[in-house]
C-alpha cells in the first residue's frame, strides 16, 4: 500500500495557512480559560503598548473590521462594570474620572 503525495505540502500558502491554524487552536485554548475571544485579546495587546490610535488605526492592527471593532468595545465596557472582572469589586472610576480615560482599557487583564 502506497501513500499518495501532499499535493499542498510543498506550498508556502499551506504551510503559513497550517502553522496558523495551529497557533491559533493552542491560543484559543489558553484564551479559553479566562473566558477572551481571541479578538478581544488582540485588541488589548495592541492598546498595551501604549500608543494613541484611533479606532480605524487599532481595527487595521487587530486585524478586525471597524464594526466588529466596536461591537467589542462596546462589550469591554460591559466587562468594566462587572463585579468578576476585578476580583470581586466594582471598578474604581476615580483614576478614569481624573484623567479624561478609562484607566481599565489601558490595563487589560494579564497585560
Amino acid at each position: 500500500m502506497t501513500t499518495q503525495p501532499d499535493p499542498f505540502g510543498g506550498h508556502l500558502s499551506y504551510a503559513l495557512a497550517a502553522a496558523h491554524r495551529t497557533v491559533t487552536q493552542l491560543l484559543n485554548l489558553r484564551l479559553k480559560k479566562h473566558s477572551i475571544q481571541i479578538e478581544a485579546w488582540r485588541v488589548m495587546e495592541c492598546l498595551d503598548q501604549g500608543e494613541m490610535l484611533t479606532m480605524g488605526e487599532l481595527a487595521k492592527r487587530a486585524l478586525l473590521n471597524p464594526s466588529a471593532l466596536s461591537k467589542l468595545v462596546d462589550g469591554f465596557g460591559r466587562i468594566g462594570t462587572s463585579p468578576d472582572f476585578h476580583g470581586g469589586s466594582a471598578p474604581d472610576q476615580s483614576a478614569a474620572d481624573q484623567s479624561g480615560t478609562d484607566a481599565h482599557a489601558a490595563n487589560p487583564p494579564g497585560g
